[in-house]
């Protein structure tokens, strides 16, 4: 184990600080061939993001944004783009490498995600077909400032992959996938109207720490970064510094989510954002419920002052609402191995009028999920399908009588038949348990490793 001090020309800049994107494109590719593909790698590793020109990217747009409050310069957008590259467990094998340990990561995500008896609630039948009936090896991710710079981008890549013969090519796509942040003023929020992007964990040794007593606490980098202290299980040299990487197609069903919020809130003596606010654990504006419980309070809108104290309760924040079932805080005594870092990003547009009138999705929308650490199957496998899944999860008895806390409602799957019940305090201070309809839907993913830069040069030079 290393000390906390990262490469950050080894490391790819998605896993940390993140690409700078309002676009993003993401390439499922199969390998044709290994040794030519490993060939072709020499001239593609230039083009990878690594952490130190993601963390420039970001400084030039701050910069951008200073000069633009001071008035010295004009808005506009940065021509930014960012590229990554990861691997299935098959494609990893097509490449030499099979000793990652993983089970999860092995056996893949639809294997995972449907496994029942241990708490998987995936439908394979929602399933995309590219996803569950093709055979993916690896995925590059193109995040950018604009769509013309994020296609130009896969244009040139993929001339380094892909030859006018099949001789010469080395890869073929199998799914290519389009996601981008909503249009001005929603930018920084999800289809159902959430701030997004709040609550990032905090790295020792790489990030300040963040304000206030009850804010979480700098994690140990080996939760993300393989190799370093704090990293959960023993992996191979080769792959020191990579991440693994879970991404899921979400559909989201925002027109039945808002019927819902608008027939069920009077119910419970709640307006429909204060409901609303229960499901998530924040107002839509961000501000977490535990520090504003009966009312939105912008002002605080990015605080993560809060954790949950006491944790026997759910007097402010349900049990269940979504933050707290994916970061418990004060609820668990280990605040570090569940950690991850979400990078995801929007797709499809907003609600049409249509869809408003006939309460009914109808097109297409939703946000491609990104999870990054050290360790999927402690991480997300774990918080997906124990945690989240997981009706009795935090067992906090009496507080909620013996149906338990209920199910996240967002990312919650039920047990056919169903339907996902949610515990909490309604707005006569009464615990009850609500019926909740499926909002979210998974299309398909894929589990990779994101290897470290060295990996790769080792790798393109082994033909």
């Amino acid at each position: 184990m290393s000390g906390d001090c990262i490469d950050k020309h080894n490391v790819q800049g998605d896993i940390w600080p993140g690409l700078s994107k309002k676009y993003e494109d993401f390439h499922f590719f199969r390998i044709l061939n290994v040794e030519r593909f490993k060939s072709h790698l020499s001239s593609f590793i230039p083009h990878i993001t690594d952490c130190e020109k993601a963390m420039q990217d970001k400084g030039l747009i701050r910069q951008h944004k200073i000069a633009v409050a001071q008035g010295t310069e004009s808005p506009k957008l940065l021509d930014v783009v960012g590229v990554n590259i990861s691997f299935t467990s098959k494609g990893l094998a097509l490449l030499g490498k099979r000793d990652i340990q993983s089970k999860a990561f092995e056996i893949g995500q639809l294997a995972d995600m449907t496994d029942t008896a241990n708490g998987g609630r995936d439908k394979a039948t929602d399933w995309m077909d590219e996803f569950k009936n093709k055979e993916i090896h690896g995925l590059i991710n193109i995040g950018g400032s604009s769509k013309d710079i994020v296609e130009k981008k896969w244009k040139d890549i993929q001339a380094l992959f892909v030859g006018r013969f099949k001789f010469t090519t080395s890869i073929e796509e199998v799914v290519a996938l389009s996601g981008k942040d909503r249009d001005a003023p929603n930018g920084s929020k999800e289809h159902f109207g959430y701030e997004d992007g709040i609550s990032q964990p905090k790295i020792q040794g790489l990030d300040r720490p963040e304000e206030g007593e009850k804010a979480p606490p700098l994690i140990p980098p080996g939760i993300f970064f393989l190799g370093h202290r704090g990293q959960p299980i023993c992996q191979p040299d080769w792959a020191h510094e990579g991440s693994f990487l879970a991404i899921r197609k979400l559909q989201c069903m925002v027109p039945e989510f808002d019927k819902y919020l608008e027939d069920e809130a009077s119910k419970h003596n709640l307006t429909s954002e204060q409901l609303a606010a229960r499901f998530m654990g924040r107002w839509r504006s961000g501000a977490p419920i535990d520090m504003a419980p009966d009312q939105d309070n912008p002002a605080l809108a990015h605080s993560n002052n809060f954790d949950f104290d006491p944790a026997d309760t759910q007097s402010r924040c349900p049990f269940a609402a979504h933050i707290r079932k994916s970061r418990p805080r004060a609820d668990i005594e280990d605040r570090f191995t569940r950690s991850i870092f979400r990078r995801g990003i929007t797709y499809g547009p907003d609600v049409t009028e249509q869809e408003k009138k006939d309460h009914k999705t109808t097109v297409d929308r939703g946000i491609f999920f990104m999870a990054y650490s050290s360790d999927i199957d402690n991480g997300f496998s774990f918080m997906q399908k124990k945690m989240i899944n997981n009706s009795q999860w935090p067992e906090r008895e009496p507080a909620t009588g013996p149906e338990g806390a209920g199910l996240d409602p967002f990312c919650g799957q039920a047990v056919p038949p169903g339907p996902p019940k949610f515990c909490m305090v309604d707005g006569d201070k009464k615990t009850v348990h609500v019926s909740l309809d499926n909002w979210v839907v998974a299309r398909g993913g894929e589990y990779l490793f994101v290897p470290p830069i060295k990996f790769l040069k080792t790798l393109s030079k082994s033909t």
